[in-house]
């Protein structure tokens, strides 16, 4: 059965998002990450409605971070768990790979130095304006 409401679907998903995306400050407070894209955090939800709010989603891209494995469960003791989404742990982890030029994720096999799926291809340049018109002008 489909959601009714997207807003509350979408505030299930900002209330997993701001566990995920706190869990690395504490790292990069010890200087263990730099940026939300040097994380690949392991996220625990015991909740079952939290969880399928997430389903279809890409969270990678909505938490910002290279990537991200999601398991059902409370999660071990030593995971970030904040009071206010107790449901929800993150273990911090880093990213393996390389940084990528084009999306500055860190994966592994992207011929940008990593990858994502996004970076398949050269980016392709559209004709500028002026270009365009006077294509259009020769041509007719």
């Amino acid at each position: 059965m489909a959601q009714r409401c997207p807003a509350e679907k979408w505030k299930k998903i900002r209330a997993v998002r701001s566990v995920v995306t706190g869990a690395p400050e504490i790292e990069r407070k010890d200087k263990r990450i730099g940026s939300s894209l040097e994380a690949a955090p392991l996220v625990h939800i015991a909740d079952p409605e939290l969880l399928k709010a997430l389903e279809g989603q890409d969270f990678t891209e909505v938490c910002i971070t290279s990537a991200i494995e999601i398991k059902a469960g409370e999660g071990p003791a030593e995971a970030f768990r904040p009071a206010e989404v107790p449901e929800v742990s993150v273990v911090p982890k880093l990213a393996e790979g390389e940084k990528c030029a084009r999306s500055r994720r860190i994966t592994v096999g992207c011929r940008f130095r990593s990858g994502i799926s996004r970076c398949f291809g050269p980016r392709r340049r559209r004709p500028s304006r002026t270009r365009r018109a006077h294509v259009k002008n020769i041509a007719g």
